[in-house]
């Protein structure tokens, strides 16, 4: 045991989870790759995600790490028999008709909006908040012609509600105050119309009721499960559907004082009362208390979250080996409304799964809102050969649903060829539905496996460019490798495990252990295979000869598990994703790149030491050049194992009373922290990346952009700081912060965030200082100062900002009038007294056109728009566009011109949408509005007819449009490029118009999605998938981009974020002690972006930085030859600016603070890097930025 280095991490990156992609060299002119819409890879529970620019699907060998995923389409908790659940105190008698007294009133779901406004957004799309509707108020809600009814007729007229809009739909009459069920129902699915009636020998209640839909009430069987807080006397109700306080109780409370502790979160809960938050109404059972005044209910009366469900509620019975109205003969069921009662049967739910380990019923973008597509989240704890099941023949049989119901990951193979940059679609069998694939070295195979039931493997030829052998298999099919000589291949599916294969698809034999849980490499020689799995609870790496299939040897694979966390399973494993020619072994760990030696051999099983993977290190810091004595707190050791303090061996080491470890760590001239690694008897290892720290070392600067008066706070987030604010000072250059907490840091190493407020500064970078006891550390430069951020008071009520670039001016509207703010004289002049179509005002989102000879402005609430000159604003036209009409949840919220965007052409697009701050949001139909005649019409056919926001570049050659379909128009051609890609907000549009952006992410001016931006965990703690929530709050709706498309500007709550485009990355974020509310559109940017507008609730805010971060945004041409001449557009350039292309010093001429002039120099021809520097010693490089031929 004296080599240190066969097992490592070379990578601490703790910002993302590092998901591996493997690469393959095809044959000189081809590459394969997958023809999806989008690549996403979701975060696991330390809430990271990965980006990748050039993206493959994941595959069984490429999966970041998911903790607590199941296979059920839902997660529900009522305790069953079998269920131990956690104790409480004895049940009392159910009191079903009076609620316990509470302090809290129900206030409706608008009351939520305005500060969980993006959650309330994914959540107004969902199944839940929409299933039941009065058509009188949502005309559209009847799906069907009702005149196509042939099994009982009804009119419009007669229905008072509909259920339902995605399996059927029932329609029901009003009587009294009360529903009843038209005896037919529209099968959404089939497009038929069939009967609607509960027979006696259906559900229990039936035979208790007469056998006429017209006498079986709505009240008793269906309106407790389809609204808040149903009143059983008067059947009053809150609000319709499935809304917020239906699982976080009653709000009136949270909405006055806004805390954790007065409002329910089934997050927080122990997992049976989470759980029953959603089995109250997604299972089958009936009231333990029968009839309630009479009357038989169909749902539990009296129950509301928080309280024990079991008091009201019981389950129906089912008898193994029967099939009834409820129930499969094997105990599962088939009727709908049943996920409570499959789940409590499950393992799953006794050892803590919850509904939302998978779904998020605020909304996603997958079937049945699951965190992740279907056959990723489950087979991620459910794959082949796992413990976990499932243990059926086939997974038809398992999940009683036909193998073609299941979702694919891609929509074909595709051959590019990147000479003629041309692209051929590869004809696969019919039912094909790709996984992923695997390439030789040699680029002449390539397996390709499909990810439905039954299975399917193709081996692609790419000399012949034909499908040369096809092989079919009765289950599933998880994962595909090929060696470099394209002679030999992997296969695992589920029956046959992981399997060698040669260019027919014939069979050569079974590799050992036979099933993979994170991949499989073949060595570059083609002589090993190398196969990383989980087996019996240790990691390990098997090394087989392909020659005879035999076992060589076994060595340990990295895995780890954070501090202070408990994961199940254990720990995180790594993913591998390449190898050398030694053996070492590449894989993507938790946050960062493991390496392994494969050929360290150990005799690891069976093992004779258990792994200890939850440990400790206290204290986890000391000095530099000291020996310290550190404990390992974990689980009890049964052996003294080899301890590594990064490259050095651990001094001493004893076992303590109880199995605790005491370890000696070496003294160490370097500064700052080092991996921790204890090599156990057997070889088995225990790895802790930057466990111990000798000295301090900061990691992060959250918020690094504030005003030269003080007062925001920042996060600074390090390693070897004691999470005591008392024994720890900041300073800002040269001046003190006040520490106001320093708290354990949640994430793959021991760190320590400390919350400080700013001092006063001298606008400009300032050093950053951290002292404590042991000594301090220093972050040069690492905080702004701002040149200056000002506050102009209002007391108007403003709802969207625009920058006039022409006049220096800002327009801000104001409810019935627009003020006008002039940025030279720095105050409030004459407003736009502007006139209406309707005589009703809400002005709301404005546009110029591309000259700035015309305003357009938008007037929400009466449905027009007003057209003038700022130059002459006495002289203003109103234009019609459409009237508006009342939002999803009625008054107050009204849809209405909410957006503008002007064209090249005499054009605007009209985009209608709601104002956040009155409990509504965007959406709304497109319009087009002709400036010269004045004329509206309809989007020309492909471009969106309904949106939710439009921005324009500067010239209006090109308007964006998102928050729904994704499009980007050309006013030359008067068409539009879709592209389907999730972006749930958004719509920026550079002013050169070479990228776009929406929801974090970017396209070009054809809608190609070229990236999306990384949420490192320390600047985006709370992330949800696809969107980050900064600061603990989600990003405001309407980001900007600077003209050259260089920097993206998002606006949070108390900050804005500046993005680095081409990077993907956190630039700089600007913290406020102002807060900036949701409103039509809060921000404004000059051309620089050296200057942000802001509506807060100060007013105006205007924030001048100290300096623009220093960008590249495009380059034109994007072909130069040496000696030639090139255009690069940026940010904060300067006189003395330098530059180098491929290292060599390029000529340059000095434009303006955006533009640069270079000479290229005398280099090699291929993909050139441009690296500037300018002379405060920043420096930006952007690499591949042009072509040299």
């Amino acid at each position: 045991m004296n080599n240190p280095d066969h097992y490592t991490l070379i990578e601490n990156h703790p910002q993302r989870c590092c998901i591996g992609v493997v690469a393959w060299q095809a044959k000189a002119s081809t590459v394969i790759i997958l023809a999806c819409a989008e690549i996403r890879i979701y975060p696991a529970q330390d809430r990271c995600e990965g980006v990748v620019n050039v993206s493959l699907p994941e595959s069984g060998t490429m999966r970041c790490h998911l903790l607590a995923a199941a296979f059920m389409v839902a997660a529900i908790g009522v305790r069953s028999a079998q269920t131990p659940p956690p104790q409480r105190a004895p049940a009392q008698e159910p009191q079903p008709l009076s609620q316990p007294q509470i302090a809290a009133r129900y206030v409706g779901s608008r009351a939520c909006q305005s500060c969980h406004t993006q959650i309330y957004r994914r959540w107004q799309k969902t199944p839940m908040a929409n299933v039941v509707h009065n058509p009188r108020e949502y005309p559209d809600a009847i799906l069907p012609d009702l005149d196509t009814n042939t099994v009982k007729k009804f009119t419009r007229e007669d229905v008072g509600l509909v259920y339902g809009s995605i399996w059927k739909q029932r329609y029901f009459t009003k009587i009294g105050d009360d529903y009843f069920p038209q005896p037919s129902q529209w099968d959404i699915m089939n497009h038929v119309w069939r009967a609607y009636f509960v027979p006696n020998d259906a559900d229990w209640w039936a035979p208790l009721y007469p056998p006429d839909n017209m006498k079986r009430p709505t009240s008793t069987l269906c309106d407790g499960c389809h609204s808040v807080n149903f009143n059983i006397r008067d059947h009053s109700i809150t609000e319709w559907n499935v809304r917020c306080e239906r699982c976080h109780g009653p709000g009136s409370e949270h909405v006055a004082r806004p805390s954790r502790a007065n409002i329910q979160n089934p997050a927080r809960m122990n997992y049976v009362d989470a759980t029953d938050t959603c089995i109250q109404c997604h299972s089958q059972g009936r009231p333990l208390t029968n009839p309630i005044e009479g009357k038989y209910y169909d749902w539990p009366v009296g129950f509301h979250v928080g309280l024990n469900l079991q008091d009201y509620w019981q389950l129906e019975e089912h008898k193994i080996g029967e099939t009834s109205f409820t129930h499969f003969p094997d105990g599962t069921a088939h009727k709908n409304r049943m996920q409570g009662n499959d789940f409590v049967q499950s393992v799953m739910y006794r050892r803590g799964v919850t509904c939302f380990s998978c779904h998020d019923v605020h909304g996603t973008a997958n079937y049945a809102e699951l965190r992740l597509p279907p056959n990723q989240i489950c087979f991620t704890c459910h794959g082949p050969g796992m413990p976990n099941g499932p243990r059926t023949a086939t997974l038809e049989e398992h999940t009683h649903h036909r193998a073609d119901v299941l979702f694919t990951t891609a929509t074909g193979l595709l051959e590019w060829n990147p000479v003629t940059n041309t692209i051929a679609q590869i004809t696969l069998p019919p039912t094909f539905q790709v996984g992923g694939m695997a390439a030789s070295a040699d680029g002449t195979k390539v397996i390709v496996f499909s990810d439905v039931e039954p299975g399917a493997v193709v081996m692609y030829d790419s000399g012949s460019d034909t499908i040369a052998a096809q092989r079919n298999y009765p289950g599933f099919v998880f994962g595909v490798q090929a060696n470099p000589a394209g002679t030999l291949f992997t296969v695992l599916d589920d029956t046959g495990g992981l399997q060698v294969y040669d260019a027919q698809l014939n069979v050569l034999g079974l590799i050992p252990p036979g099933v993979f849980d994170t991949g499989v490499l073949f060595s570059q020689d083609g002589n090993s295979i190398y196969v990383v799995a989980d087996s019996g609870g240790v990691p390990a790496i098997f090394t087989v000869n392909t020659n005879n299939l035999q076992l060589v040897g076994i060595a340990p694979a990295y895995a780890t598990i954070p501090p202070h966390a408990e994961l199940s399973p254990p720990y995180i494993i790594e993913t591998p994703f390449g190898v050398d020619s030694t053996g070492l072994i590449f894989g993507a760990a938790d946050h960062g790149i493991a390496v392994d030696d494969s050929t360290y051999f150990q005799t690891i099983f069976p093992p004779a030491n258990t792994p200890i993977f939850d440990k400790l290190v206290e204290p986890d810091a000391g000095p530099i050049n000291v020996a310290t004595t550190v404990q390992v707190l974990t689980s009890s050791f049964d052996a003294i194992p080899d301890a590594w303090f990064g490259s050095q061996r651990a001094a001493t080491e004893d076992l303590l009373n109880g199995g605790g470890l005491q370890i000696t760590a070496p003294p160490s001239i370097q500064a700052g922290p080092v991996n921790l690694k204890l090599i156990q008897p057997n070889g088995v290892q225990i790895f802790d990346p930057l466990a111990y720290s000798y000295g301090r070392a900061p990691l992060f600067l959250s918020g690094d952009a504030g005003s030269p008066e003080g007062g925001e706070t920042v996060d600074i987030i390090a390693v070897g700081i004691p999470n005591d604010p008392s024994k720890i000072q900041v300073s800002v250059g040269g001046s003190a912060a006040s520490v106001a907490t320093a708290t354990i840091f949640q994430s793959a190493f021991p760190a320590v965030d400390i919350k400080a407020a700013l001092p006063a500064g001298i606008p400009g970078a300032a050093d950053l200082t951290v002292t404590t006891s042991a000594g301090s550390m220093v972050m040069p430069k690492a905080f702004h100062f701002l040149q200056s951020g000002v506050d102009y008071s209002s007391t108007d009520t403003l709802q969207s900002i625009f920058y006039d670039r022409f006049r220096n001016q800002l327009y801000l509207s104001a409810g019935d009038h627009v003020d006008v703010f002039s940025l030279a004289s720095k105050q409030f002049l004459a407003p736009f007294a502007l006139p209406s179509s309707g005589g009703k005002k809400q002005f709301a989102g404005m546009a110029l056109t591309p000259d700035g000879s015309k305003l357009i402005v938008t007037n929400l609430i009466d449905g027009s728009v007003d057209l003038l000159n700022p130059d002459n604003p006495s002289s203003v036209t109103s234009v019609p566009i459409a009237p508006g009409f009342p939002g999803p949840d009625g008054l107050p919220c009204f849809i209405g011109p909410a957006y503008a965007a002007t064209t090249n052409t005499g054009k605007a697009f009209i985009v209608y949408g709601g104002v956040s701050g009155i409990n509504c949001g965007p959406g709304g139909p497109v319009y087009e509005l002709d400036l010269s005649t004045l004329s509206v019409s309809t989007p020309p056919v492909g471009c969106p007819q309904e949106d939710s926001f439009v921005s324009s570049s500067r010239d209006g050659s090109k308007v964006a449009f998102g928050g729904g379909p994704w499009s980007i128009f050309d006013s030359a051609s008067s068409t539009c490029a879709y592209k389907t890609f999730f972006q749930p907000y958004g719509a920026a549009a550079s002013g050169d118009r070479n990228i776009f952006a929406a929801g974090f992410r970017l396209t070009d001016s054809m809608s190609n999605l070229l990236n999306i931006m990384a949420f490192p965990d320390p600047y985006y703690p709370a992330q949800l998938p696809g969107t980050p929530q900064g600061n603990g709050e989600v990003p405001l709706i309407e980001e900007k981009m600077n003209d050259t498309g260089s920097l993206l500007y998002v606006p949070f709550a108390n900050s804005v974020d500046i993005l680095d485009v081409n990077h993907a990355v956190l630039q700089r974020r600007v913290s406020l002690s102002e807060q900036i509310p949701s409103v039509i559109d809060a921000l404004a940017i000059d051309t620089t972006g050296q200057s942000i507008f802001l509506i807060t609730n100060k007013g105006l805010t205007i924030v001048e930085l100290d300096a623009v971060p220093l960008s590249i945004g495009n380059i034109a041409p994007i072909t130069a030859s040496p000696e030639t001449q090139i255009r690069v557009r940026g940010s904060c350039f300067a006189v003395g600016t330098t530059a180098t292309i491929n290292g060599t010093s390029a000529a340059l001429t000095f434009t303006d603070e955006n533009t640069l002039q270079l000479t290229v120099p005398t280099v090699p021809s291929g993909a050139a890097q441009i690296q500037v520097s300018n002379p405060d010693g920043s420096t930006y490089s952007l690499e591949d930025a042009f072509t040299i031929p």
